[in-house]
């Protein structure tokens, strides 16, 4: 099953403003049938959603329902929009805005401050806003397609002290593997997997190349093929060769059919657009 993920329908975010909201004065429910909801759009929202409709993000329902924490769910839905350019970089007040940690308002807007006169907010200090909304979530997402990476974004501190963290940059995994990742190895899921492939002499690289794609599911079946094809008359003559040679073919299947169902995915939300808006022009992609 799959979300489509529209930044401007019912619960949405826009990857450049820390916004996550619901807009129901844009719409009106028609029909809810089938899991299938059918809204009418005011005629003027057009040239908007068209212009959005190659803009979408897209996501594995399975996946995200089976993340446990939050924070897990909503870095990914984020990084799930920057698949394409495999980093998100953001500052420390957009951050907390996007982790729903930002200081507390109150009903003119102003922020609410506690007995010692600071601001009052969800994990206050970053150590624990660090541990609870990133490194948890790390943990988390180390085995799923947006696995990543990141670092602090200070600020300049000429004096003694540690320098203030003022934002952060995450790196997905997957843009920038040459090589095994170590929390592919250290995980508990795919550490034996790993060490098994690498006694079967599989590259690094192509570990690293296709191994997501693949699925652990997949790449368990394969090692259970090879396991049993140690010995007898259907024994692998050279199984270096041979399983780098079966892992390069699965990756590259995996991934055509990857990428054949974004496109045909794409195509769809251009019809849904067209449809909810003919005649208003066809969308940029």
């Amino acid at each position: 099953m799959l979300i489509y993920y529209y930044p401007c329908s019912f619960s949405f975010t826009y990857a450049h403003l820390p916004l996550h909201f619901t807009i129901n004065f844009w719409t009106k429910l028609l029909t809810k049938a089938n899991g299938v909801i059918t809204i009418r759009l005011n005629p003027a929202l057009a040239p908007y959603f068209l212009q959005l409709a190659g803009e979408y993000t897209l996501y594995k329902l399975d996946g995200y329902m089976a993340l446990r924490s939050w924070y897990s769910m909503r870095f990914f839905e984020i990084l799930a929009h920057y698949k394409d350019t495999c980093w998100w970089e953001v500052s420390m007040d957009d951050y907390r805005l996007f982790m729903n940690c930002a200081p507390e308002v109150g009903k003119l807007g102003k922020p609410i401050k506690d007995k010692a006169g600071k601001p009052k907010m969800k994990l206050a200090q970053t150590a624990h806003l660090v541990e609870n909304t990133i490194e948890v979530v790390q943990r988390e997402l180390a085995t799923t397609s947006y696995a990543f990476t990141y670092s602090l974004k200070t600020a300049n501190f000429p004096g003694k002290g540690r320098p203030r963290v003022i934002g952060f940059r995450f790196d997905l995994v997957q843009g920038q593997l040459k090589k095994v990742p170590v929390l592919w190895e250290t995980h508990p899921a795919t550490g034996p997997v790993i060490a098994r492939l690498r006694a079967y002499k599989v590259s690094e690289l192509n570990m690293a190349l296709y191994l997501e794609a693949i699925t652990l599911a997949g790449v368990l079946k394969m090692l259970s093929d090879w396991d049993h094809r140690k010995v007898g008359p259907r024994a692998i003559d050279h199984p270096e060769k041979y399983c780098n040679a079966t892992i390069v073919q699965a990756g590259k299947a995996a991934l055509a059919a990857k990428a054949l169902e974004q496109r045909q995915l794409r195509l769809e939300a251009k019809n849904i657009a067209q449809t909810l808006f003919p005649g208003a022009g066809n969308p940029t992609f």
